[in-house]
């Protein structure tokens, strides 16, 4: 039977984390993660299903509605939605697409407000494809029907490249209390094959992401005398923007450092300058502590970067010492508003430290050219399988199986 999937998400509730909000995503606002992740979805579904948008799915619940919108009785509602936004699709097989980067959800209402149970939210749903084996374990240990079945990443990903030389850039220098002076990547020379480009991609806010050891973990590291640490940062470019990113730094991180090795761009870019940004980087460095998936770690393993990261949480699905210069990190209780439900819900995860962090740095930039490029091999090989279309129809049919 080729189903007809009905993909409903946040698209219309995006937001980014902002300097005002100190990075924290709220409860009921949807980060802009979501819209690309149901694009994902969407895309490979398109290749071998039906799929068609539908608006406020718990709308449908007459009858006539279902007639009127033309939907199917063996339809498949699939939500991409954070926990507290998912409603279901009256009379209809009901799955949620997840990401949770932690091993523990709630079980309670706080502070009276239904949505807040995590678990209760989510057993209103038939079943959960999950993005990554950790989200699929952890959602299963509290007895939620729950599926590893991440979206196909490297499935009709634009491949071409456009030049950035002209993107905007500062270096490091948080002891300049005003506006740091601008420059661009080409007038500091990045991509001129002068220095090793290790490059990172995160927001600046996001507690996950671990962005002072990463700083600290490097500028202490050998990779700083002979390369560059390029931080693409994720930037609303409104209330957070690039020129106060060193005021940030001093005021939010606390960091005195003035280094040229280190160099911020925070502009949006497009696929194509994306991919331009990955080829020229010698490593992509993920420092986080916590993820769902970590998309900008997987695009780039794909073009054949080498990785340095942890495999923890969603990363052990493909970093590993086999394919990954692989950071040491520890579990730990996680501090403050790190997530929507902030400290109502006492969560772990594992941030590698600055000193685990200097040594991979230091590991990186003594290995020679050969070993860079068969790591980076076979980290391509096994993302463009394991996020490929092949094995995401693979997964779908077997999940379709479990269906009555």
């Amino acid at each position: 039977m080729n189903r007809e999937y009905l993909l409903s998400s946040a698209i219309g509730q995006q937001r980014i984390p902002t300097f005002a909000d100190r990075g924290r995503t709220g409860f009921g606002a949807a980060h802009y993660s979501w819209s690309i992740v149901a694009d994902m979805y969407r895309r490979g579904l398109a290749e071998i299903r039906r799929v068609a948008p539908i608006d406020a799915p718990d709308i449908y619940q007459h009858p006539i509605a279902m007639q009127t919108r033309g939907i199917p009785a063996e339809a498949i509602h699939l939500a991409s939605k954070p926990v507290e936004l998912l409603r279901p699709l009256f009379g209809r097989t009901n799955v949620a697409i997840q990401l949770w980067e932690f091993a523990e959800l709630s079980e309670r209402a706080i502070e009276g407000d239904p949505r807040t149970n995590q678990v209760r939210m989510l057993k209103t749903m038939d079943a959960v494809w999950c993005a990554s084996s950790f989200t699929q374990q952890s959602l299963a240990a509290y007895g939620i029907n729950s599926f590893h079945l991440p979206p196909p990443v490297t499935y009709g990903r634009e491949h071409r490249c456009e030049p950035i030389d002209q993107v905007a850039a500062v270096t490091l220098d948080s002891k300049l209390y005003a506006p740091s002076p601008m420059t661009t990547l080409g007038e500091l020379g990045i991509g001129s094959g002068d220095r090793d480009i290790y490059l990172a991609v995160l927001a600046p806010f996001d507690k996950r992401k671990n962005l002072r050891a990463l700083l600290d973990g490097f500028l202490a590291s050998k990779a700083a005398r002979t390369g560059t640490l390029l931080i693409k940062l994720i930037l609303d470019n409104v209330v957070t923007s690039l020129p106060n990113i060193n005021h940030i730094l001093a005021d939010d991180f606390e960091l005195e450092a003035t280094s040229p090795a280190v160099v911020f761009c925070g502009e949006y870019l497009s696929t194509p300058q994306m991919n331009s940004l990955y080829d020229l980087a010698a490593f992509f460095v993920s420092s986080s502590a916590a993820e769902g998936l970590n998309l900008p770690l997987i695009e780039s393993m794909a073009r054949g970067v080498p990785a340095i990261s942890s495999s923890r949480t969603a990363m052990n699905d493909y970093v590993s010492e086999e394919r990954a210069i692989v950071l040491k990190a520890i579990r730990q209780p996680t501090m403050g508003d790190i997530h929507a439900l902030g400290p109502d819900l006492k969560t772990t995860f594992y941030p590698p430290t600055s000193a685990a962090i200097t040594a991979a740095f230091d590991h990186a930039a003594d290995l020679g050219t050969e070993q860079r490029k068969a790591l980076g091999a076979k980290g391509a090989t096994f993302v463009n399988t394991a996020f490929g279309l092949e094995l995401f129809e693979q997964r779908v049919t077997a999940f379709e199986g479990t269906l009555a």
